[in-house]
């Protein structure tokens, strides 16, 4: 060990006179930081340098003074007394701990250089001269009074009356969490130093004051990390871990800890791995920081494995890693593996931390198995908001809507306290009935009553209620009865008015482009959700030229590459038959998620390009991108129009296979598909075991038997679901009206 001013040197690198390697000295001395360099002669003469700024520092701290020279002046220098004579530095260039054009160490100009000679091409010396062994460090040379002061003697070399030397060892002094880093892969004839130099002094001289930076105190790095963590600012946490190598300063695993989940939230996990894996000592913060960092940046196989690796090394797991590891399951949709988890979570005995019933809640609702989170929530003893929350997301999720209204009125029923993101999503359920004004300003009351009228989120699935049921003036008047209404409440409205395009609607969308205008009027910043819904609004005459220039604005705010964004240009595009303007923006999003091929792929439906539908449907498989309900609904009415039963019944065996089979939208493609392919029996047996059927699959069935002449059937059909108390719309009249048509029912018809 070294020792200056209180703090401890550890030696990173040593080398002797069978193994001297520039390269050998470079992998291993690539860091910044305090560094002291010390060489031995053949003469036994002793000699170093101390470089406050480490691995070529030249360029950034070419003025520096801090850096100087230090010889001792008996031969050898066995005593541990014995103190080194200081050579300050004087002027000149700066210090460099490594140089590339050299070799090796070297501080000053010529004040001490540890390399081969230079190679003069056209008087300037651009290189080490390869006729005397390049990266050899053996020779050194020296010359004082130019950088640094000359020896008290007046000799104007560190070796005395000879300007250069022949080494027969060298070794680099970093602080220990430097040396730490530098412990693994490099050559064997390498000395890398664990323990002390016996035959180095055990303290350095008093005399010489080595200017490391001020530590601060673990309180004071704990909340400038924590700052740097919150705002994100990786710049800013590093700075911190670099003051933290640089004052020798020894974090505790608090601290480390604390480094660790900076690097993880600002999503670097190859310096967080790094860190991860040279921490001495790891507890369950350690793990679960990690295991969550690669759940955030999407690497879910490997957090997988960090969970795997902390369980094979018997770390004692809590709830926090249980819950990390479900959120893995519930992105990578990893239905089996999240089963072993809830397992696992049994054994543990934290079943019945409300935390983790949120968790498994969450998971089985996304990975598609609704039963199972029914079953965790009804059979938990303690259920918070939160997991009413869930249940009730998991149901609209899915469009099982009358469920949602009862799991909603149950919790109203038992007093638990109302949210605006469990009111926002029961207001989304009742947008899908029948009935959905009357629910809905039944929900709207509620909203009044608890004091949420005003609130953003509750005020945005208000007004896309109303919009979404042509309910304008109900939207306008939510819409003002906002106090200060922001981008939120501006993106609600625009949407409510570019939702209605989809109606046929038409006359709304130039609306809604105003109130894009209006936020811009306002100086509001447009977010990705603000260009998405008014992009969707430019189907009307002259709209797409409008597109067009809302995609310069995009280009503008450096949005181009966002995938929401994207998929909305490709939506538009698409809609105005620019099926190839389309692909553009398809593939020059970098960040391709399944909502960007989902809309490539709705795009290519639209515009009757089928077959390349299914071709995108198979390059998504063969990149390891998981499809979504949404993508296998637009596939099965690919095949639909296509007619191919064989490609759609090898989806829905896929739909059934990750548990997409219980959601609405599918089942309704299913009855489409097969009732375009002739096949009215499997379109019947799909609707017949539909357990939430609403007024799309009450429609697309009666259609069906309207279609291949089953008159009877259809208004049977029709019978039963006004028993149902489902409320026709247009496509369902004209199908009743069709079957009455082939059947030569006119009287009923006309009833």
């Amino acid at each position: 060990m070294f020792h200056g001013t209180g703090r401890e040197l550890q030696c990173c690198y040593r080398a002797s006179i069978d193994g001297f390697s520039a390269v050998d000295f470079h992998r291993c001395c690539d860091f910044k930081g305090p560094c002291v360099v010390v060489g031995y002669t053949t003469t036994s003469f002793k000699f170093g340098a101390f470089n406050p700024e480490g691995y070529r520092s030249t360029d950034d701290y070419y003025d520096t003074f801090d850096a100087f020279l230090f010889y001792w002046k008996e031969a050898g220098g066995s005593s541990a007394v014995d103190d080194p004579v200081v050579l300050p530095k004087v002027g000149g260039s700066g210090a460099a701990i490594f140089d590339y054009a050299r070799g090796g160490p070297q501080f000053g100009a010529d004040g001490l250089l540890v390399g081969p000679p230079l190679t003069p091409v056209m008087g300037v010396f651009t290189g080490p001269d390869s006729s005397s062994g390049v990266g050899d460090l053996r020779q050194a040379k020296s010359r004082l009074g130019l950088s640094y002061a000359k020896r008290d003697d007046g000799k104007e070399s560190v070796f005395g009356d000879v300007p250069k030397a022949t080494l027969v060892e060298v070794q680099v002094f970093c602080s220990p969490q430097i040396a730490s880093l530098c412990l693994e892969g490099f050559p064997k004839h390498v000395s890398l130093c664990r323990s002390p130099i016996q035959h180095l002094a055990t303290s350095f001289p008093t005399q010489i004051q080595i200017p490391f930076p001020p530590t601060l105190s673990q309180p004071m790095y704990s909340e400038l990390l924590l700052s740097a963590t919150k705002s994100l600012s990786l710049i800013r946490g590093k700075e911190v871990h670099a003051h933290i190598i640089k004052a020798c300063f020894t974090p505790c695993m608090f601290l480390q800890n604390v480094l660790l989940n900076m690097y993880c939230k600002c999503g670097d996990m190859s310096l967080a791995q790094r860190l991860f894996d040279t921490m001495p000592t790891r507890d369950t913060v350690s793990w679960n920081s990690l295991i969550t960092g690669y759940s955030q940046v999407g690497v879910c196989r490997k957090s997988l494995d960090v969970f795997n690796e902390a369980r094979s090394v018997h770390i004692k797991l809590d709830h926090f890693t249980y819950a990390s590891a479900l959120s893995v399951c519930s992105r990578n949709r990893d239905l089996k593996m999240g089963k072993v988890i809830h397992g696992m979570v049994l054994v543990s005995g934290f079943y019945q931390r409300v935390f983790l019933t949120n968790s498994l809640i969450d998971m089985y609702s996304k990975c598609g198995g609704i039963s199972d989170a029914s079953l965790v929530f009804d059979s938990s003893s303690e259920l918070d908001d939160v997991s009413w929350n869930s249940m009730i997301s998991a149901y609209v999720r899915i469009g099982w809507d009358e469920e949602t209204l009862r799991t909603f009125a149950k919790m109203a029923r038992l007093g638990i306290k109302l949210n605006p993101f469990a009111l926002g999503s029961v207001l989304k359920s009742c947008s899908s009935l029948s009935n959905s004004v009357i629910l809905g300003k039944m929900v709207h009351g509620c909203i009044i009553k608890v004091g949420l009228d005003s609130n953003v989120f509750a005020g945005s699935a208000m007004i896309d209620l109303y919009a979404k049921n042509g309910r304008l003036s109900e939207a306008a008047m939510v819409f003002n009865s906002v106090p200060d209404p922001n981008v939120v409440v501006f993106n609600s409205m625009i949407a409510g008015f570019s939702r209605l395009e989809t109606d046929g609607n038409n006359e709304h969308n130039y609306d809604a482009v105003c109130l894009f205008s209006e936020m811009q009027r306002r100086g509001m910043r447009s977010s990705k959700f603000t260009f998405s819904s008014v992009l969707r609004a430019c189907n009307f005459p002259d709209g797409f030229e409008l597109g067009k220039q809302i995609h310069g604005q995009i280009f503008k705010n450096n949005l181009k590459h966002d995938e929401y964004i994207g998929s909305a240009l490709i939506e538009m595009y698409s809609s105005s038959g620019s099926i190839e303007e389309g692909f553009k923006c398809f593939h020059s999003v970098p960040k391709q998620d399944i909502v960007t091929w989902t809309s490539m792929i709705s795009g290519c439906v639209q515009v009757d390009h089928f077959e390349r539908a299914l071709s995108l449907f198979h390059d998504l498989l063969s990149i390891g991108i998981k499809p979504d309900h949404f993508t296998l609904s637009c596939l099965m009415s690919a095949c639909a129009n296509l007619a191919v039963a064989r490609s759609g019944e090898q989806i829905q065996c896929y739909a059934i296979k990750v548990g997409f089979n219980w959601f609405t939208i599918i089942n309704n493609s299913q009855i489409f598909m097969y009732a375009r392919s002739g096949d009215v029996d499997a379109a019947n047996q799909t609707f017949q075991e539909m357990e939430n059927r609403d007024v799309v699959s009450w429609s697309a069935m009666i259609s069906s038997h309207a279609q291949h002449g089953c008159a009877s059937d259809a208004l049977m059909l029709f019978k039963e679901m006004e028993g149902c108390k489902v409320s026709p719309n247009h496509v369902t009249l004209l199908g009743v009206l069709t079957a009455c048509s082939h059947g030569g029912l006119v009287d009923e018809g006309l009833r």
